[in-house]
């Protein structure tokens, strides 16, 4: 497999721990180890947050019975231990658009987000469809 030219973290104009957070995520998106779950409001409770792998572009990161559901954003927060404020994001266009799609992308399964992710870290900017 050939190395992906990613565009560096200054590029992106993220701190180098977010960076690494979402190289985090798509490896893992890439390995199988999330999995798409439809969620309902009322699977949802109240308890802290830890990475079980679900993953749903509805929700950024919320306990559920069967574990944590998150999208993209919450799926890097938990794994890179960092987070995401929403001021830097929205300075970040193509970051605030990757993590709030405004088409389809809100039923992504883990294929669809691993492609969105990619397009973010190599092109700086979320995929048209998305």
């Amino acid at each position: 497999m050939l190395a992906r030219n990613f565009l560096s973290a200054k590029e992106l104009g993220l701190p180098p721990k977010h960076y690494d957070a979402l190289i985090k995520t798509l490896h893992a998106m890439e390995r199988g180890e999330l999995k798409h779950v439809p969620v309902r409001v009322s699977m949802v409770v109240r308890s802290r947050a830890r990475f079980s792998g679900l993953f749903s572009m509805r929700w950024w990161k919320h306990s559920t019975y069967c574990g944590t559901v998150a999208c993209i954003g919450g799926t890097a927060e938990l794994l890179g231990g960092v987070r995401f404020n929403q001021r830097s994001m929205r300075n970040a266009k193509p970051l605030w658009r990757l993590f709030y799609p405004v088409g389809d992308g809100w039923d992504a399964t883990v294929e669809q987000a691993a492609e969105a992710l990619s397009c973010y870290l190599t092109a700086g900017r979320a995929p048209d469809n998305w």
